[in-house]
């Protein structure tokens, strides 16, 4: 930055901005994710996420329609699988439409199944911190199709187990399995 360009405050905060990365996208993560912070009060919690809506929509710059646009193209983008999400947003498409012809143009581009949706019982799972099909669940000592514990009712390991217990138990049921 010139030293002249240091006394206005305009062009010191935009290079802080593009220096840390912080853009609309950053300020839309926040805004979909956000953490309410120690002894924030409700009220400043709200501030904070119109705050942040704010900075991500900018309403004072787009017309309703095009405040639309942006609201489908991120609906759009959370029915993607992940790698076609990141596939699609590198080419940075202007509109939901766009965004539509590409995720087209990718699978006519490729062989085997077509589906760009991703699997809402996967999304669901990985959610609630569980697995899809066989494998270690969501946490500590969970695991789908099998019991953890070899109690004679088939019950799931007591939750006072500590989670090294619980994965003992849970591969000596494996064992037997195999």
């Amino acid at each position: 930055m010139a030293a002249e360009d240091s006394c206005d405050y305009g062009e010191v905060k935009a290079a802080i901005l593009t220096k840390y990365e912080i853009n609309e996208e950053v300020y839309r993560q926040r805004f979909r994710e956000p953490d309410v912070r120690v002894n924030e009060t409700p009220r400043e919690f709200y501030n904070r996420l119109k705050d942040l809506y704010l900075k991500w929509i900018q309403p004072q710059k787009r017309r309703k329609d095009k405040i639309g646009e942006i609201l489908i193209l991120e609906q759009f983008y959370s029915s993607l699988s992940p790698e076609l999400r990141v596939w699609v947003k590198e080419r940075s498409p202007a509109s939901a439409q766009e965004a539509a012809e590409l995720v087209e143009n990718f699978l006519a581009a490729r062989r085997g199944p077509k589906t760009f949706r991703y699997n809402l019982q996967q999304k669901s799972s990985l959610m609630q911190g569980k697995s899809v099909g066989f494998g270690l669940g969501g946490g500590p000592g969970q695991m789908t199709g099998l019991p953890l514990s070899s109690d004679k009712g088939g019950k799931c390991s007591h939750p006072s187990l500590s989670w090294k217990q619980n994965m003992l138990s849970a591969i000596s049921v494996v064992k037997r399995v195999i």
